[in-house]
């Protein structure tokens, strides 16, 4: 089977996502930046950051940049791009990485 079809479908689904999420942070980030409520923007970020400190939610994001880092270690090895799409095709088309 060649796997040239699957390689543009995993690459698609990762641009949508990363379409997705930075449109989804820049909505967030401009309502943000406009809202007339100084109060509303300053609590927003300290909550953010609160929440970004918390021990179990530190604990995760570590574990997500560990399963990206192993992986675009990976990528980065890889001796041409057909082994480099090789390892892409091993990931899950939704979901998290494995």
């Amino acid at each position: 089977m060649d796997p040239k079809p699957r390689a543009k479908e995993i690459l698609l689904t990762v641009l949508a996502n990363y379409e997705h999420l930075y449109i989804e942070n820049y909505a967030l980030m401009t309502m943000l930046s406009t809202c007339q409520n100084q109060e509303i923007r300053d609590a927003w970020g300290a909550a953010l950051q609160e929440v970004l400190h918390e021990p179990e939610v530190s604990a995760s994001l570590a574990g997500l940049h560990a399963k990206f880092d192993e992986l675009r270690s990976q990528v980065l090895a890889a001796i041409d791009t057909e082994v480099a799409i090789g390892i892409l095709l091993g990931l899950p088309l939704i979901g998290k990485p494995n």
